[in-house]
């Protein structure tokens, strides 16, 4: 929420990311819990941009306008389908029980929250490098740890904004 709103939503470059969370049916703003990442577990957050957010949308990943990018807000625009579609990319970028620093520990297939429909985690190939990180989704496409700013700590959890969003396969 602060990185999403900070310095101001117009300018920070998690704040479409933050929109669509806060907008989504697996956040629970009483809470402030999302659907999926459990108290007292590890996570990685990987922060689409909100340029990429934008080509998420002009691909048909997330709704809202394809024309222009920008995407629909809130989710009371937004159908039952195109509601499960925004979760499903949420939980995309979340990695499972790990935290992935650009130390070149954390590598290989991660699982993310994000479960197919027999309950297995849909996973992304990360390669980590000493001050290096990149993620590869299930389709091979690539996106890029963005040096800065990123590398957040939050409780039990390591953001990093990263320069392109994940596309996921059930």
């Amino acid at each position: 929420e602060k990185l999403g709103t900070t310095p101001d939503a117009a300018t920070s470059p998690y704040n479409y990311f933050w929109e669509l969370l806060k907008g989504s049916e697996a956040w629970t703003a009483a809470t402030k819990d999302i659907r999926g990442v459990s108290n007292g577990s590890f996570y990685t957050l990987f922060i689409p941009a909100n340029t990429a957010i934008m080509q998420a949308v002009k691909d048909g990943y997330l709704p809202g306008d394809v024309n222009t990018g920008m995407p629909d807000f809130p989710a009371s625009a937004q159908t039952p389908a195109e509601k499960l579609q925004v979760e499903r990319f949420i939980q995309y970028h979340f990695i499972d029980r790990r935290t992935v620093a650009a130390d070149g520990i954390e590598i290989g297939a991660l699982p993310t929250i994000l479960k197919t429909s027999i309950g297995d985690a849909v996973t992304v190939t990360v390669y980590n490098n000493p001050g290096s990180i990149q993620i590869v989704d299930n389709n091979g496409r690539t996106s890029n740890v963005i040096s800065a700013p990123t590398n957040y700590i939050g409780n039990r959890i390591m953001i990093h904004l990263i320069d392109n969003y994940l596309q996921y396969t059930l």
